[in-house]
């Protein structure tokens, strides 16, 4: 478990979206500013998914992949949002994440939670 702790290095937020209906029209969506109550504070680690794919994400769609790694047992679903990430990494500091991959713990049995992740370089998604 030591070593798991020195791999986390960075904090995040985990936010998950509330359906919502859009006044206008009546279409549902999600809806990050009337979340449910985001899990701040989070220890995670977050890494390029290698590097030759973020560099052919980043140059030819826009989008960059991560892999985050949390705690075991850490909740984190698809379609979540990681914000706020706080340590010693420039390159994602005001940066919002979304989860495009299910948390795998592998039943409890892993020693860590994983998902994978996107950052549109263009701030939208695509």
């Amino acid at each position: 478990m030591t070593y798991l702790i020195d791999m986390l290095n960075l904090t995040c937020t985990i936010e998950r979206a509330a359906n919502a209906v859009e006044t206008t029209y009546g279409s549902v969506g999600r809806d990050y500013d009337d979340d449910a109550i985001p899990q701040t504070g989070v220890l995670c680690a977050i890494q390029a998914g290698t590097d030759s794919e973020a560099m052919e994400y980043n140059r030819r769609t826009g989008k960059v992949v991560y892999r985050c790694y949390f705690l075991p047992g850490t909740d984190v679903r698809i379609t979540d949002q990681i914000t706020t990430i706080a340590g010693n990494v420039s390159n994602l500091t005001g940066r919002t994440l979304r989860v495009v991959s299910p948390g795998n713990d592998v039943a409890g049995q892993s020693d860590y939670t994983t998902c994978l992740a996107t950052f549109y370089t263009g701030g939208t998604d695509q």
